[in-house]
């Protein structure tokens, strides 16, 4: 097996810049130009302009070369998009940058920065702003060269330095470029046009409803002012944490602004909705965006970010779709490629399958295994009524699932009021209070795992003195525990840690920059991660057994199979995601999912 590793220089001026584009929009500017790419194999180590770069990469097979790149997202694109070359199985797409990610906790991943950590030398930037290939002196088509050379085997360096890098884990990152490199959606562009329309139309009503203008619910001084003065509403106050100065808490994920929220009368509920939507352009941009992509690509390229979250999960960008609503209507505008059939399948409740699981709150893991209904017996617990008289889609459900998935990691009675009422149920706070106290009593192991994960935070920022592992054992012969507590991280089942830099103690425990962490919070921590490790297992036998997997999404998996070959892939991917993994027997998963020509939750 061959390894490239390879680093593009490319052209770049004030319009034709990342810092103003995205990478699809960049590739296929008017003025975008590839320069050259340093190449670094164990024959070779040059850097070669364009023409000869496609000469170079016609001697390469396919199937026999891997790429390495740091952000390989970009390089892969171009690599792809403009010479046609990938690697293809079992080459892989290999990316130091993403690696740096899942192993080290570093504020910064650039190139630059992981030298840095490995006391890596470092070249100065030697790019050329507004110059093509053509127009750079001979002496500036050397210094461009003896950079980009310099950054190639800075990237070959890194990687070795990262090695052993877990091999499920390099498959992930190798099927994370291949949703951006190989793209299968394609995009419904009558719909989207109409749900741009629709997004439009429905500010303008609005407006017209509240006999409001823009500004004057957009704005925060304005809209405080309009309700203290008409409404005699007190405006929740705030530290800004740029300026360290009071000011107004109006911003839809501060605790205060919804808790005012909560609480208001009715018509001022309205006028927040109302806000809430003006200001909100998220919807508007995402369609835009997906409908100049495909003006640009022959599909939708799905750009996710591998550890993109401090549990690795995968995060979003461009056009996120890691954050779709479930009632946004722009899934629907995602559609497969004629012949072709989206196989959409959905984890159930697999973070509090995982919970109750780690924490052995046996009786609610045999409710998982048994396929009864825990939110049902949640909720006859909390209202005292029978099981059977709980219809699946009461507010007595709802209540009980809406506990089992959110009181699960320390939630207090104000998070969980807020919670139901985003579902349209409201409660009273000591209501609220009552079913959070009732949740504490019923899973005792899983408070139990709050205090034990709390109290080993101790642990975690000083180092253990000696091996110090937790969690389920896989079998009862072995001594096998599910996670090991380091200094400052903790080992996962994949090889991978959850990282926790400059862990200490201050007011309550923190980290990395002034993050807070608790024993609740850990326990989640804990919990997304290990069901991200699932999804991920999960995803990489369907690549495997189904066909290519074309959109991850926290707890769904999204394949593009033929047509005729649908059904017979809906059941195969179902059952990859009932199957317990190897780490952890006894954890009872379970899935559905359907088969659509677009895509939807």
């Amino acid at each position: 097996m061959t390894l490239l590793t390879i680093d593009f220089e490319t052209y770049f001026d004030n319009e034709c810049t990342l810092k103003k584009l995205n990478y699809i929009q960049y590739l296929n500017h008017p003025r975008f130009e590839v320069l050259g790419a340093a190449i670094l194999t164990d024959k070779t180590h040059e850097f070669l302009p364009h023409n000869d770069l496609q000469d170079f990469l016609s001697t390469l097979d396919p199937e026999t070369t891997s790429v390495l790149a740091h952000n390989t997202l970009f390089d892969g694109m171009i690599l792809s998009w403009i010479y046609d070359f990938a690697p293809a199985p079992p080459a892989h797409w290999l990316d130091t940058f993403s690696m740096s990610k899942g192993l080290l906790a570093l504020n910064s991943y650039s190139l630059e920065s992981v030298g840095q950590h490995f006391n890596l030398p470092h070249k100065k930037s030697a790019t050329f702003k507004g110059k093509t290939w053509t127009q750079l002196t001979s002496t500036e088509q050397i210094e461009l060269a003896d950079y980009a050379k310099h950054d190639a085997w800075l990237c070959h360096e890194i990687y070795k330095r990262l090695q052993p890098y877990p091999e499920n884990e390099l498959n992930l990152i190798d099927l994370t470029i291949r949703m951006f490199t190989e793209p299968k959606f394609q995009l419904d562009i009558p719909l989207a046009d109409q749900l741009l329309k629709d997004q439009q139309n429905h500010k303008t009503n609005l407006l017209k409803e509240t006999q409001l203008t823009k500004t004057q619910l957009a704005s925060n001084q304005q809209f405080a002012k309009l309700l203290e003065e008409k409404y005699n509403i007190e405006i929740p106050k705030k530290i800004s944490l740029t300026t360290n100065k009071e000011t107004y808490a109006l911003a839809k994920n501060d605790p205060e602004f919804q808790e005012l929220q909560l609480n208001a009368p009715d018509n001022v509920k309205k006028l927040i909705d109302a806000r809430l939507a003006i200001k909100s352009t998220i919807e508007e941009t995402r369609i835009n965006t997906l409908i100049e992509t495909q003006s640009l690509v022959r599909a939708i390229p799905v750009p996710l970010i591998y550890y993109g979250g401090h549990t690795g999960r995968w995060s979003g960008s461009i056009y996120n779709l890691q954050n779709l609503p479930k009632t946004s209507q722009i899934r629907n505008t995602l559609i497969a490629p004629p012949g072709h059939t989206l196989v959409i399948v959905d984890s159930s409740s697999i973070e509090a399958r995982v919970l109750a699981w780690f924490a052995e709150q046996q009786d609610l893991v045999k409710e998982f295994h048994q396929k009864k209904d825990p939110y049902k017996r949640m909720a006859s617990i909390i209202y005292n009524i029978p099981v059977e008289q709980i219809a699946k889609k009461s507010k007595e459900r709802e209540v009980g699932k809406n506990t089992i998935l959110g009181a699960g990691f320390g939630m207090g009675a104000t998070k969980f009021q807020a919670t139901l009422q985003k579902t349209g149920i409201d409660i009273p706070f000591e209501e609220a209070q009552r079913v959070i106290e009732i949740y504490r009593k019923t899973n005792n192991k899983i408070v139990q795992l709050w205090r034990y994960l709390d109290s080993q935070l101790h642990t975690i920022a000083n180092g253990p003195t000696k091996a110090s592992s937790f969690g389920p054992s896989l079998t009862s012969q072995t001594t096998y525990k599910c996670i090991e507590f380091q200094k400052n991280r903790i080992l996962l089942p994949n090889g991978l840690y959850l990282k926790y830099p400059n862990l200490q103690q201050h007011d309550g425990w923190t980290y990395g920059n002034n993050k807070k962490i608790y024993g609740g919070a850990l326990t989640e921590n804990i919990i997304q991660a290990l069901a991200r490790i699932i999804i991920g297992e999960q995803a990489l036998h369907a690549q495997q057994e189904i066909g290519p997997v074309v959109l991850l999404v926290h707890d769904e998996i999204v394949c593009c199979v033929a047509t005729n070959q649908a059904e017979q892939a809906l059941s195969k991917l179902i059952n990859i995601m009932q199957t317990s993994p190897t780490w952890a027997p006894n954890l009872p998963l379970d899935a559905e999912g359907e088969i659509s020509a677009y895509y939807k939750k």
